[in-house]
């Protein structure tokens, strides 16, 4: 990891902790990443744009409770 650029190693410390945290893959933690609307966390269970994201990311979105 030392050849990355420091943004890219950042970028894979908060892949590796959502995955961990979350108990997904690295891949979806990804797909949550790459769409602003997947950070909206405290609207996951009422807004159904931010639930779609986590669904078309493979994750069900009651991994944030």
């Amino acid at each position: 990891m030392a050849d990355l650029p420091s943004s890219d190693i950042l970028k894979e410390s908060i892949v590796k902790s959502i995955a961990a945290d979350w108990n997904i893959s690295q891949d979806d933690a990804r797909c949550l990443l790459r769409d602003h609307r997947a950070t909206q966390l405290a609207r996951v269970d009422s807004d159904p744009e931010v639930q779609a994201v986590f669904k078309q990311c493979g994750v069900d979105p009651s991994v944030v409770k």
